[in-house]
């Protein structure tokens, strides 16, 4: 008996519903008026502004490596920054240190958070900051701010920080490789001169070098092979400079440096059989002498017409400070809060009270209702 009198079945609760309905009811009303009154008053509202972006044509290529994409004898095809790097350097940008001291500051928000510390500021702005690529693969910035204005101020404004941020990027970028090509373009140049004065030199000694129609294919089709050996290492050293040693654009020119080699070094020890080609043990003495002179030349003349125009583009993206991101829309004040959102709040608490006013109506019938000694013996206690 005892056990039927502490169990709870459900029309024990129903019974309990029907029997405090009205207080119930009354409950439900004056939390849920409260509820939406406290929110109303001590939660401030906040505002979301958003604006979009698409990563520029040249922000996915890069300068220099845009130029070599559109180089059509290069033997790999190489890419700039695929379009999830270039998101990632977006972020990067946006939830740095800097960028966030930048955005306190101007707008003044340890005012607005009502703290001390700009740590825990950068904090709370980086909560308050929500960017991420869209399902149109578009960029997408979303701020939220207690002012619809400073939310829209707050939002254009990070926008002109990664814009001027990225732009300084690509002009160190830019002045790093033009530095390494003027290195490069004053020694090849250099080695060119000194190539030309040792081939004219040699001509003047020893005449107008005729071969034989398989001696002449021979040297210029070993130049040629050589030229182009010398150009491939000079592009992998570029290479390594503009994405670093570990890069997969590198690796597979690297592979690729490494087979040309091995074919060549073929050639040039007779191993290689070949029809057109000799070997250049066979060639007589002056006629090596004059490959070794006419081969240098070939190769610093293919490095420099390959060096030059890279160069050239290297100081021109040096100067260049025009805007690189496509703003489709930039940020406007909202209309309308996006937080708190008062009802669904309001609702969640009146739910929570009515539901712990109903489990202690429960238990107080319960405890009513029980013969267990024990309880009476507790309420005998309480009365107390």
């Amino acid at each position: 008996m005892e056990k039927q009198k502490l169990s709870f079945d459900l029309l024990d609760y129903l019974l309990v519903i029907l029997k405090w309905k009205k207080v119930l009811i009354i409950i439900s009303i004056i939390v849920l008026v409260l509820s939406y009154i406290s929110i109303y008053l001590f939660i401030p509202p906040e505002y979301d502004s958003t604006s979009l972006i698409i990563p520029s044509q040249q922000e996915q290529f890069g300068g220099i490596s845009s130029f070599l994409k559109n180089i059509g004898n290069l033997p790999i095809g190489l890419g700039g920054f695929s379009k999830n790097d270039v998101i990632d350097k977006y972020k990067t940008i946006i939830y740095s240190r800097t960028t966030l001291d930048k955005i306190i500051a101007e707008f003044n928000l340890l005012s607005d958070y009502n703290l001390e510390s700009l740590e825990n500021a950068r904090k709370v702005l980086k909560d308050k900051i929500k960017a991420d690529e869209t399902p149109e693969n578009a960029f997408s910035i979303k701020v939220r701010a207690y002012d619809p204005e400073k939310s829209a101020q707050i939002n254009n404004f990070i926008i002109d920080e990664l814009n001027s941020k990225i732009i300084e990027l690509n002009i160190q970028k830019a002045k790093d490789n033009r530095i390494f090509l003027e290195e490069r373009y004053g020694e090849i140049k250099n080695n060119l001169k000194q190539a030309e004065d040792s081939l004219n030199s040699f001509q003047k000694k020893f005449g107008i070098f005729e071969a034989e129609e398989q001696t002449k294919k021979t040297v210029e089709e070993f130049a040629k092979m050589e030229a182009e050996l010398a150009n491939k290492k000079i592009e992998l050293k570029i290479l390594e400079k503009i994405y670093g040693e570990n890069a997969p654009q590198v690796l597979a020119h690297s592979i690729s440096v490494d087979e040309f080699q091995k074919s060549y070094e073929k050639f040039k020890s007779g191993k290689e059989k070949s029809q057109l080609l000799l070997s250049l043990k066979s060639i007589p003495d002056k006629s090596l002498e004059y490959f070794r002179l006419y081969r240098n030349v070939k190769i610093y003349t293919a490095i420099l017409e390959f060096i030059i125009p890279l160069y050239e583009q290297a100081k021109f993206e040096e100067q260049k400070e025009m805007p690189v991101l496509q703003v489709i829309d930039k940020a406007i004040p909202p209309e309308k809060k996006a937080y708190p959102p008062r009802i669904l709040f309001s609702i969640l608490i009146t739910l929570s009270s009515v539901l712990l006013v109903f489990f202690i109506l429960v238990f107080k019938e319960l405890l009513k209702n029980s013969t267990n000694p024990k309880i009476l013996e507790l309420k005998k206690i309480i009365k107390k």
